[in-house]
């Protein structure tokens, strides 16, 4: 199984905030959905975008 890490941006209150959302899948499609879903309940917005990707295949 593939380990992936999603590096969100989301401006808040004049600041640019970044989260680091950990993910697995076989499909980085899928885990990237998963990601985002966890980072929109984390910044308590859907106004986030997406900065970088590492994929770790171990």
């Amino acid at each position: 199984m593939k380990s992936y890490s999603f590096i969100f941006i989301c401006k808040q209150s004049g600041k640019d905030i970044r989260k680091t959302i950990n993910t697995q899948g076989e499909c980085v499609g899928y885990a990237l959905e998963l990601a985002a879903k966890e980072a929109v309940s984390k910044f308590g917005t859907q106004e986030i975008y997406l900065e970088s990707f590492l994929l770790s295949n171990f």
